[in-house]
């Protein structure tokens, strides 16, 4: 099957997108790369500029549109949906390609995908809470398809007894700051807590988790440091639809 993924490349670090590409590559089936946050007018310039930023959005849709005409895919996956818009997936929808959509955040009400939704042939969530957001949208049979590992990337290091003493916690999450993920977490202040990932200077003051921030910006050779010296760790989403914090 010739598969079209379309995507983000992270430049700094690898991201889910490509841990899916290898595993598609690995299935046997013929890929083709799409680069959806390739914007044509620059984010500083972007911001606060409406008309600007639905302009990068049409470039965008565009580009999608004839990379799929020259190449002819079986099938698009669309992994996030954060820039594909209504008119482009008509567009593609007319032209007779299978659209699929594969979120992978939690949602939230300025997501465009809570508006496209009904124009993909399938759509799969991440996260069971996107499944009833869609549902209470009115989208058909949305299904939840969570991430796997890859075991050429998440698995089990060796570590130093210095290595082990640094990243080592009884309980550990690595992810952004939202002020849902820090409400979730405060109770287990006093277990031995550790948090890592950017943004958590923007706590507010007071805040009871200050003194558990161990580090900002990590790359994926520490997250595999931090999980394998902890003994428990977190994946936190954000508040659901029912006001619940998706914990695993």
């Amino acid at each position: 099957m010739k598969i079209l993924l379309s995507g983000y490349h992270n430049p700094h670090y690898l991201t889910v997108t490509e841990y899916i590409e290898r595993a598609v590559r690995c299935l046997g089936h013929k890929l083709i790369v799409f680069n959806d946050r390739d914007h044509l007018i620059p984010g500083r310039m972007r911001e606060g500029c409406k008309p600007l930023h639905s302009l990068s959005l049409l470039a965008i849709n565009r580009r999608l549109l004839k990379l799929a005409e020259r190449t002819q895919p079986d099938l698009i996956v669309v992994t996030g949906g954060h820039r594909i818009t209504r008119s482009g997936l008509r567009k593609l929808n007319q032209a007779g390609f299978r659209v699929v959509l594969w979120t992978t955040d939690p949602p939230k009400a300025s997501d465009l995908m809570l508006g496209t939704a009904h124009d993909y042939r399938h759509v799969f969530c991440q996260g069971t809470e996107y499944v009833e957001a869609l549902k209470n949208r009115g989208v058909m049979e949305p299904r939840w398809l969570p991430m796997a590992s890859d075991p050429e990337v998440h698995r089990r290091v060796s570590l130093l007894p210095e290595e082990q003493l640094r990243y080592g916690s009884d309980i550990v999450f690595v992810g952004s700051y939202y002020a849902c993920r820090a409400e979730s977490m405060e109770p287990l202040v006093g277990f031995g807590v550790s948090i890592w990932g950017p943004g958590w200077e923007h706590l507010p003051a007071g805040s009871p988790l200050k003194p558990y921030i161990r580090g900002a910006h990590t790359p994926p050779e520490t997250w595999l440091k931090i999980y394998c010296a902890s003994k428990i760790v977190l994946s936190i989403h954000a508040r659901g639809p029912e006001g619940r914090f998706p914990m695993y």
